[in-house]
């Protein structure tokens, strides 16, 4: 693992400690020996802290083989009598449906997209229905949480379409089901196939955002997004890139507080006798309708560090 990619993760970590010791606390008893004569001090308390549980999903544009549960991924897919794109429809699916897949099928191309057909059955209006979908219809992943903090969970469903772009899809049980293109990620002729998804509960942010990291093969260029759900509507609250070369790079750190943000910028070149020189500027940012829209920045600061040390 490159130096940049591990100062991010202690970078990310150090952020998620500063806000679990804040939104985690618990105060527990320190044991005290009643036949000490010390223990009738007045006993004192510790504080126990947490990090925030962030839950991961790996997001596929075709996924190799499904579980044996998945949710419909679009809104009235239509489950067919046999594995062909012509054949009778028995019923439309909702977005978000239960699905249980009962075998794989025949691998074949619809369009510009290679995937499975899938044996599958479905339960609609208390009717049990088998048949047949397409791979691209399904995911394995219903992200469920209080995305728009109205007291209600909503889910929240990831997939790729033909072009390889991320589409997001949220099941609102107060209101319609929408959907937001989160776009692609190329560079050069790489064109991303797959992502991270991390939903970041609201103690991290002072709302839950939905976290979208990529990389490409070489891991010279990073690509992070961050999603927000807001009056029903799917928002890009905050995105940014970082690049690493043997040179040079460019890397981001976020520490998020309540509905606010400090964006650490650092740009860094290795000198040739090993030494880095940066520099450094902070952005801040103020969460509003649902995006984070930029405050202030800093001066920049210059850092020389000095040439590594390893044994």
């Amino acid at each position: 693992m490159s130096m940049f990619m591990i100062g991010s993760f202690l970078g990310c970590f150090d952020s998620l400690m500063t806000v679990g010791d804040q939104a985690s606390s618990a105060e527990l008893p320190i044991q005290t020996n009643s036949t000490d004569p010390l223990s009738k001090i007045e006993e004192k308390t510790r504080v126990a802290f947490s990090i925030p549980k962030i839950r991961e999903y790996q997001i596929q544009h075709i996924y190799p083989t499904l579980p044996p549960v998945v949710y419909a991924a679009n809104n009235g897919i239509n489950l067919r009598n046999r594995a062909t794109a012509n054949s009778s429809v028995l019923t439309k699916i909702p977005l978000g449906h239960k699905i249980d897949v009962l075998a794989q099928d025949q691998k074949v191309t619809l369009g510009t997209r290679t995937d499975h057909w899938y044996h599958v059955r479905v339960t609609i209006n208390n009717q049990t229905h088998e048949g047949f979908l397409f791979g691209s219809t399904m995911t394995p992943y219903r992200i469920a949480a209080d995305w728009d903090d109205d007291g209600k969970k909503e889910a929240m469903f990831a997939m790729f379409n033909e072009r390889k772009e991320l589409l997001l899809r949220i099941q609102d049980p107060n209101g319609e089901n929408t959907w937001s293109n989160m776009g692609a990620y190329a560079d050069g002729e790489f064109l991303a196939d797959q992502v991270v998804v991390k939903a970041l509960p609201k103690s991290i942010a002072g709302l839950p955002l939905l976290k979208i990291e990529v990389a490409n093969p070489e891991q010279t260029m990073f690509w992070t997004k961050y999603a927000s759900y807001h009056h029903e509507k799917l928002l890009r609250a905050l995105e940014y890139t970082e690049i690493e070369s043997d040179t040079t790079y460019s890397k981001k750190e976020p520490k998020f507080g309540p509905k606010k943000l400090s964006l650490l910028s650092i740009e860094g070149m290795v000198q040739a006798d090993g030494s880095e020189k940066q520099t450094i500027v902070t952005k801040r940012y103020r969460y509003r309708m649902g995006v984070f829209h930029e405050k202030n920045v800093s001066e920049p600061v210059e850092k020389v560090l000095p040439p590594s040390v390893t044994n």
